[in-house]
């Protein structure tokens, strides 16, 4: 599995017992999955460009932590996506909320 179209999720601060420079963490989703590379957090994305994190409500804190990114399109749609762990967001099977590959675009997971 590669990790062109996947948000990635490590920890750089030490390096693990396999000799990477990174640590993976644990609870990331994909952690165990003999066919997904456990640094994956989500996928489905073509092109991330800019994301910012949440500084929440000030005074209720809501919001607080979560991962806003834009996500640049191939045709006709950019999106903003709310980043979650495992979230699938749909490349390359959609491009926004259209089919962007008509074999892909079956799974009604999408």
């Amino acid at each position: 599995s590669a990790l062109l179209g996947k948000v990635l999720r490590i920890d750089v601060d030490g390096s693990s017992i396999d000799g990477k420079p990174y640590k993976i963490p644990p609870d990331n989703p994909f952690v165990g999955d003999p066919d997904a590379k456990p640094e994956v957090y989500a996928y489905g994305v073509r092109n991330m460009w800019r994301c910012s994190v949440d500084r929440g409500d000030p005074l209720t804190g809501y919001g607080k932590g979560r991962i806003f990114c834009g996500d640049v399109g191939q045709n006709r749609y950019e999106e903003v996506d709310i980043i979650v762990k495992g979230g699938n967001y749909g490349w390359r099977a959609k491009e926004g909320f259209e089919c962007f590959d008509m074999k892909l675009c079956q799974n009604s997971s999408l």
